[in-house]
């Protein structure tokens, strides 16, 4: 399996000339580490791949319930699937809504809470039950955010929500994480997290490989560096409070520290990272990433965390 692994140092290189672009090509992908300090997770090394089926191609939300289930969102479905690793089927379907472009999905307690990319959001009061009541709650953001990634904040009592496109502050340079206040219902005026281009660009600066990843630079050159970076699933560790960022465009994963500052920037390239959409933690802290099958097999990855 081809791996590549590491910062993006690429950023910083879109004016290397072609005869240094021809050199780079000849570098093996296996010279470069797979390994980060501070990082507890070898994502060329996944610990199980499970099949999510037919059924479930398009997984555009993933949540963590317990070791044997998990909670699925696909695109277009108003369903909440329970999907069970170990026999790899759907043993429960929960519909809360007809179709609609739906995004995450994410536990807060007893109840529900399934994310619409114009940031409308579904409360599934008392999940547990048979027919759980659903309440929806429509929100000042709107399409332009084209919001995708959706987790549940248990420090603060609220929804993360990542989104993909317009961040709402005039600013086209930033991705924008806001905050769904749980006890009030509402949205804060403000986001509580600014994805900038140009903080990436420094964290990368300082945090540079000799080796870079030829093809994903030249794909990032191409989009231009203002749009790199589009959230499309986010987590919170249940340790540390480390905030993981996903991004499927290029397999991009930024992880922030609790008080939101830069820990890592990170381009995941291998066969199994299709297109990564859905990322959760297990209450020990393993992590998963779901991948949508973009006209192959989807999966679910989990990844174990491993001490340094």
């Amino acid at each position: 399996m081809a791996i590549k692994f590491l910062p993006l140092y690429f950023l910083l290189l879109f004016s290397c000339n072609q005869n240094n672009i021809e050199n780079e090509a000849e570098t093996s992908s296996e010279e470069i580490s797979d390994t980060v300090p501070d990082f507890n997770y070898q994502l060329n090394k996944e610990d199980t791949k499970y099949d999510p089926g037919e059924e479930l191609v398009e997984i555009s939300g993933l949540e963590y319930l317990n070791d044997s289930v998990h909670l699925c969102i696909q695109d277009e479905e108003g369903i909440v699937f329970f999907f069970n690793l170990r026999t790899e089927n759907v043993v429960r379907k929960l519909r809360f809504h007809g179709q609609g472009d739906f995004e995450g999905v994410a536990r807060a307690g007893n109840d529900l809470w399934v994310l619409k990319s114009d940031v409308t959001l579904y409360r599934i009061i008392n999940f547990t039950e048979e027919n759980p009541r659903v309440e929806k709650h429509t929100t000042r953001l709107g399409e332009d955010q084209d919001a995708e990634g959706l987790c549940y904040d248990e420090k603060h009592h609220r929804l993360l929500i990542a989104c993909k496109d317009d961040a709402g502050i005039n600013n086209k340079n930033k991705k924008a994480v806001y905050a769904f206040d749980l006890n009030k219902k509402e949205i804060l005026e403000q986001p509580v997290i600014l994805i900038d281009s140009e903080e990436m660009r420094e964290h990368v600066l300082d945090n540079a490989l000799d080796e870079v990843s030829l093809a994903v630079r030249e794909a990032i050159t191409l989009s231009g560096s203002k749009s790199f970076i589009r959230p499309s699933a986010i987590a919170i560790h249940p340790a540390d409070g480390s905030v993981f960022i996903l991004s499927s465009r290029f397999s991009i994963l930024i992880v922030l520290n609790a008080d939101y500052t830069v820990r890592h920037v990170l381009s995941v390239e291998n066969d199994h990272f299709l297109q990564p959409e859905g990322i959760t933690f297990s209450s020990g802290g393993d992590l998963y990433i779901s991948n949508e099958g973009n006209n192959l097999t989807p999966n679910i990855l989990k990844f174990s965390q491993r001490d340094k």
